[in-house]
């Protein structure tokens, strides 16, 4: 009698997956605070972390922000949080949300925090729509960043124009180092 590896026909485990399925566009409002490399916490005695690490980090950050673009309603709202300071991971997923994604920038309110840090994709008037928590800082907190984002109502007529927005959103894309 051949075993059946797990997952294999079905069963409880299948059923759980397709109970958990959710709908896109379901929802009004989104935290998105996906798991991070924390260089905002301290006390940091040993940061264990290459820079693979961290470009990989992004990476499915930037995952995570297509599948709560695809969740969120149209004119909803999405707040992107991090307890990090590297800017791969704030700033500019940010900017590669804004540039991918149909999202806007929302003043994150009420306005506590300095600004994004220049040179990471934001523009200056972009910057001023986020916050980044410094260690050590003004208000000396844990490292942290928050940006708000709302999704724009998007409207095709057709599948061509679908494909025609799809290709403006991914024109020019490409993945850079922020400048000091």
């Amino acid at each position: 009698k051949k075993k059946k590896k797990r997952g294999e026909g079905g069963g409880e485990e299948q059923v759980a997956k397709e109970w958990f399925r959710l709908e896109e566009e379901s929802f009004d409002r989104i935290l998105l605070d996906p798991p991070c490399t924390a260089l905002g916490l301290r006390p940091r005695l040993c940061i264990d972390l290459s820079a693979s690490d961290m470009q990989r980090t992004s990476g499915y950050q930037r995952r995570m922000l297509h599948v709560a673009a695809k969740l969120l309603k149209p004119g909803g709202r999405l707040v992107y949080s991090t307890c990090t300071i590297n800017p791969e991971e704030n700033e500019a997923n940010v900017a590669y949300a804004l540039r991918t994604l149909p999202l806007t920038l929302v003043p994150a309110e009420p306005r506590i925090a300095p600004a994004g840090r220049a040179g990471c994709g934001l523009t200056d008037e972009q910057r001023l729509l986020v916050q980044r928590f410094e260690p050590g800082g003004q208000l000396d907190t844990n490292g942290f960043f928050c940006g708000g984002l709302s999704k724009e109502a998007v409207m095709w007529g057709s599948v061509e124009g679908l494909e025609a927005k799809h290709k403006q959103m991914l024109s020019g894309c490409k993945i850079t180092k922020c400048s000091k």
